[in-house]
């Protein structure tokens, strides 16, 4: 609703703020952001088919979300273009298969973990997603060799990076 004050002294248009979008509502909940942590873990080796280390501490959380304990995952590998007749092999596919939008973001979302719009952010050297259960909320972070567009003898590398932080959700993140 607008109100519209024309000319008359002292009156100010004023608009009222957007409906809240609607969250998806995550079907799957842990006792703890611990056990959580857990499901995360086996299931990222598990989808890229890479070791994945785990480090339970305080984590930056990003998107203004400050410090949380939880936990960290990390992985990294390298990306070559695959033969198009081959299916799929998450040790050697493309970063665009790679992606948080790819296979580990469905493999989430199967799981029972809602995708969280909001959290999403992308550019020509990374990409990262979130993700939340009943109880905690996963920031996915990939990096990879961009390239430079004012080079044109420059090769990216076909290293990737996975970074996963998970801590407990709270009511406010999704009203980012």
């Amino acid at each position: 609703m607008m109100v519209y004050g024309g000319p008359l002294p002292g009156v100010v248009v004023t608009q009222l703020p957007p409906e809240p979008e609607e969250q998806p509502e995550p079907k799957v909940a842990y006792p703890s952001v611990r056990i959580a942590c857990d499901s995360v873990w086996a299931l990222t080796q598990r989808v890229l088919g890479v070791p994945v280390s785990r480090t339970d501490s305080t984590v930056d959380m990003d998107f203004g979300l400050g410090r949380r304990a939880g936990c960290l995952l990390n992985a990294g590998g390298n990306s070559a273009p695959m033969p198009p007749s081959e299916p799929p092999n998450p040790s050697s596919g493309t970063q665009e298969q790679l992606t948080s939008s790819g296979r580990l973001g469905d493999a989430l979302q199967q799981a029972g973990w809602a995708y969280l719009p909001q959290y999403q952010a992308d550019g020509c050297d990374g990409e990262s997603q979130g993700y939340r259960s009943r109880e905690s909320l996963c920031i996915v972070h990939w990096s990879w060799g961009g390239g430079d567009d004012s080079d044109s003898t420059y090769v990216p590398s076909d290293a990737w990076d996975l970074e996963v932080a998970c801590a407990r959700w709270e009511p406010g993140d999704s009203a980012r």
